[in-house]
Parts: C-alpha cells; structure tokens; sequence
C-alpha cells in the first residue's frame, strides 16, 4: 500500500521517545497513526480504531507483546503485524513470527527507511490477501451458484426426461394401435407449421381489435345526443360538433381499411384450419388398415407423401416438381410405402438446407421400368453424398447430420426389403445431389405379401455396408 493511501499504523511501545520517533517519521511520510503505551491499551485502541498495521514491542509492562499479537490474530487473522524489540534474540523472533507476526525488527532503528521498506511491504501483502480473499469468496459463491444452476438443470432435464419418457410411452401405444408412426410425426409436424401460421393470424386480430377506433363511435354518439341548443347550433357554432362530419368521414374510412384487414385475417385463418383438418383427415384413412395389403394408385401414395410435407418445404422454400407417370393401381401395405416416402422426402429438404446445397429443388417421380415392378424416386439437389458415405448410408445410427439419429434410412430399406423390393441410392458426390430409388413389385389388391427370396441378405436389425444399394441398387 502506498502512503497516499492514507493507512492508519498503530504504534505500541512502553518507551516515549521510540514510540514518538516512530509515529513521527511515520507522519512525516503521510501515514496516519496512532500509539499505545503499553499492551493493554494497544489493544484497547485496536479494538476502537480502524488499524490497517500494527508494530508492536514485545517487552512492555501489564501486557507483553505476545500478549497483543495473540488478542490481536484472534480478533482479525489477517491483520499485518511487525515486531519492533530490542531484546535482540533470535528465539524471541522465532516466537513472535509463530505467534502471528509478519516481520520483526531490531531496535535501536538506525535506518527508518528498513521500518519504511517494512511497513509497506506488509501493507501490500495484508492488501493482496485480503483482496485474494475476497476473490476466493466471489469464487465460492459463483461455484455454489453454478452448483446450483447445474442441480436446477439436471433436476430440470430429468423431469422433462420423465416427461418425455411417459409421452413417448404414449406415442408408442398410439403408433402400435394406429402403425402410423412416421405418418403422425409428419401429421404433428405439419400441423404445427400451420398452427404457427393460425397463432400469428390470431394475434394480429387481436391487435386490430384491440387498435380499433370503433369505440369512438360511441363517443360520437354521445356528443349528437339531444343537443342543448340545437341540431344547427351543434354543427354550426358548436367547435366540436363543426368537426364531426369531417371526423365520421376519416372514421367511416379507418373502419373500412380495420375490416378489411380482419376480413383477410379470418378468411386465412380459415383456410389454415381446413388445411389441418385436411392433413388429419389423411392421416386417419392411412391409420385404419395398417399392415395390410390393398390396392392404391402409387402416385397417390407420392402426392399424399408430399402433402404430409407440404408446410415445412414451402417453409424452407423447396421447389417441388412432380413427374408422374399414370400406372394402375398396385397392391401394397401403404402405411409402409408412405412411412418410407416421407422419410425420403424429408431426408431431401434436409439436404436441400444443409451446408453444400446450390439450390433447393425436389423432383419427385414414380414410373414403371418393367411390368412387374413400379419404381419411385426422390431426387434433390442438396449437399449429395461423400463417396465413404456411400457405403454406410442404410446402416442402424448411421447419420450425416448432427441432429439426425440415423433410423429412418435403416428401418425404409428394412420395409422395402419386407415388401419384397429394394430401396438404393445414388450420388455423384458432395454438391451434387442425391437420389433414392424405391422399386416395389407390382400386385393386386388381393395377392398377399411374400418374402423377398434374399432373406440372407438382410439381418433384420441392420444393413449389411456392402449393401448400399439393397437388391437392385444404382
């Protein structure tokens, strides 16, 4: 500490003329002190003044210094404490310093700036302690908020993991009862997306409402109300009622431009809501015969796919372009079909917003290159595919993306290969796009499912890397 900073010393000596010579020097060098003629009123002093550094003597009547530098360091621990004795022995030194004392020095003092040179070096180690003090109890308190914080969190995360735990149960018996759990999940998605859409349209109706000036209609009202002196005073000499067929106007003029606002409002809110009681309305007619085969018309199946699609593309404004060729309707399980078409589309518009991607475009096609097989691709012009991908693609976990979990690919080639046809890919590399081929076996309404005659090929619980493309792939 430098003496500008004003620190109070306390001298405690039994002898006048060293304790004069000490407080007086000390002064001199703009410290402030204060002095005691033995021990027991040096603490007493201590006690009643705000010290910043004690030199205390240690042979003195009533109280020792020891005395004081035991009273001392119970009291403040960290209180700077300088031994100014004469006795000159190297034990009283050793027992000093292990009594409390921070330095000790001889007397007679011949040289005031050694006491000096002491003085503030021990005000600047009383000062770095105090200060590292300090900065161990704000680190104290920021780990114990931290702690905290942490404990919140995790108490936090295992309530929304219990929460979570008795929704997915939920979703599960659901998905069992219906077989619709990748429908539903785009069913929920694009509900959402245009549940979002009915939520702003609300509030902006709400803020109309709430900024209308149809209220001062009925401040109009009450001013024409039975005039004092008359209609032709109250729109002639009357200032207010002057102005009332010119306000009416602008009114008149607001009041159109409010409706017509929430006129548009409710006409758009209203097409949204048919809008999700159109994409229920499809999710139920795919939950009603899960797992059986019946007879649809593939560009059906196609179309539905994107509809279930439909908010989250033009949300990320995907291009959509359609090539369908017109087939006759095939016998399939369509809740599989479906379940496998949306996760192509949706792995697609991932690849379309991802990192790589020129443009965001999807070209949908479904066409026949024999007569026994109907063929349906999902072509876009995404991020592509890394040729050390290529291989891994269908594999159980495998996924390119951060937040992807790498089962949907898995469990499509599986109910492709259940359906006793493939599902492949192809890529020309990073930038370049991709494109998924799905081929299923053309058969009536009536034919039952078979088991594909590669059963070897494919364990039921992953894909083997070799197979990337799954029975005639690209």
């Amino acid at each position: 500490m430098k003496p500008s900073d004003r620190a109070t010393i306390l001298v405690i000596d039994d002898e006048k003329a060293v304790r004069s010579s000490i407080a007086n020097y000390l002064e001199d060098l703009d410290f402030m002190t204060v002095t005691a003629e033995n021990g027991r009123v040096g603490v007493e002093r201590f006690h009643r003044e705000t010290v910043d550094l004690v030199l205390v003597d240690l042979r003195m009547p009533e109280m020792d210094g020891l005395a004081v530098l035991a009273e001392i360091t119970q009291t403040n621990p960290e209180m700077p404490l300088i031994v100014v004795s004469g006795a000159g022995e190297i034990s009283d030194a050793m027992v000093a310093l292990h009594k409390g004392a921070w330095d000790y020095i001889l007397k007679p003092i011949e040289d005031f700036t050694v006491l000096v040179h002491a003085v503030e070096t021990n005000l600047e180690k009383a000062r770095l302690k105090r200060e590292n003090r300090q900065y161990q109890q704000r680190l104290e308190q920021m780990v114990a908020e931290r702690t905290r914080e942490l404990q919140d969190q995790i108490a936090a995360k295992e309530n929304a993991l219990a929460d979570l735990a008795e929704a997915q149960g939920s979703l599960v018996e659901m998905s069992r009862a219906a077989g619709m759990a990748e429908v539903a999940t785009g069913v929920l998605h694009n509900v959402g997306n245009v549940l979002n859409s009915v939520n702003v349209s609300c509030t902006m109706l709400m803020d109309q409402l709430r900024q209308s000036r149809v209220h001062n209609v009925h401040k109009v009202a009450e001013l024409m109300a039975a005039p004092d002196k008359g209609w032709v005073h109250l729109f002639t000499e009357d200032p207010k009622g002057r102005q009332i067929p010119v306000y009416l106007a602008s009114l008149a003029d607001a009041l159109t431009k409010e409706h017509q606002v929430m006129f548009k409002e409710a006409q758009s809110l209203s097409d949204r809501i048919d809008h999700i009681k159109e994409i229920v309305a499809m999710q139920q007619s795919y939950g009603r015969f899960s797992g059986m085969n019946e007879s649809i018309q593939p560009e059906k199946l196609m179309e539905d796919a994107v509809k279930l699609n439909l908010s989250s593309l033009a949300r990320h404004e995907i291009e959509v372009r359609r090539h369908y060729q017109s087939l006759p309707p095939m016998g399939v399980d369509k809740h599989k079909v479906l379940q496998i078409l949306l996760t192509l589309i949706n792995n697609a518009k991932h690849a379309c917003t991802g990192n790589g991607a020129t443009e965001k475009v999807i070209t949908l096609r479904v066409d026949s290159d024999t007569p026994d097989q109907v063929v349906f691709q999902v072509v876009d012009t995404g991020m592509g595919i890394a040729p050390e991908n290529m291989t891994h693609i269908f594999q159980h976990g495998f996924s390119t993306r951060k937040t992807g979990h790498g089962f949907g690919l898995h469990s499509s080639a599986i109910a492709a290969h259940e359906m006793g046809g493939s599902l492949s890919v192809h890529s020309d590399g990073p930038g370049k796009g991709a494109t998924f081929t799905l081929r299923l076996p053309r058969r009536t309404g009536s034919e039952p499912l078979t088991s594909h005659p590669d059963d070897a090929a494919i364990a039921v619980d992953r894909v083997h890397p070799r197979l990337m493309a799954i029975k005639g792939g690209q």
